[in-house]
């Protein structure tokens, strides 16, 4: 299963290009950023996300019910 689109040149990505990657709606995103178990950092007014942290993230949280296509 593909789960972004392009590899990231850096290991934390911002938050647009996160959502952008994974194709998800703003709402969708943001629920993601603020649990806590979630591998994103806040700076300031900015998340930042660990992407290859965050797709071992959805593949493990897949079976509590946490789809992605």
């Amino acid at each position: 299963m593909k789960l972004y689109q392009r590899a990231p040149t850096e290991p934390r990505v911002r938050f647009n290009e996160f959502k952008e990657m994974f194709n998800l709606t703003e709402y969708t995103a943001r629920n993601l950023v603020r649990i806590r178990t979630f591998p994103s950092i806040r700076l300031g007014s900015r998340y930042y996300i660990d992407v290859d942290r965050a797709v071992e993230w959805f593949k493990k949280n897949e079976e509590k019910g946490v789809k992605f296509q």
